[in-house]
């Protein structure tokens, strides 16, 4: 089997970037430095339909760069990711072949409505990758309501 050094570090590399700011709500440089622009990024969160009254970011495809806005808009009026929280403990695998990195981390997250605190750990898959390594798609699966 052969390995493309160069395309597995450049997903490696942009996957690293992107969780980085993502843990840090660097919002704006996630929407201009990490996301394709063609086809449109997407982000889906999954979980329980019946829990999207409280988390209205779970269970929606957000589209485009206008979607990422919204889902980050809903992310932040309800959880906040603390700043002990850092994505260099988080595993990121490869699959230079098929463009995709699958992310398994952990991260404190507070309630904006409670102030609750909580440890959570996640699972992203980000794919998509166009030739400059920008991200099409991400998708996000955590523990939140295995409590």
């Amino acid at each position: 089997m052969s390995t493309d050094n160069s395309r597995y570090t450049l997903l490696h590399t942009r996957t690293q970037s992107f969780l980085a700011a993502f843990i840090a709500g660097e919002t704006d440089k996630i929407l201009t430095d990490q996301l394709t622009t063609t086809p449109p990024p997407r982000v889906t969160e999954y979980g329980p339909s019946w829990a999207t009254s409280r988390l209205p970011f779970l269970g929606k495809t957000f589209v485009g760069r206008e979607g990422w806005t919204e889902y980050f808009t809903a992310v932040d009026s309800t959880l906040e990711i603390l700043p002990s929280s850092t994505g260099s403990e988080a595993e990121v695998s490869v699959d230079e072949r098929e463009g995709v990195a699958c992310v398994r981390g952990k991260a404190v997250f507070k309630a904006v409505k409670t102030g609750r605190e909580w440890e959570e750990d996640f699972v992203m898959r980000v794919s998509g990758f166009d030739g400059e390594g920008r991200i099409g798609v991400v998708e996000v699966w955590g523990d939140t309501l295995s409590e």
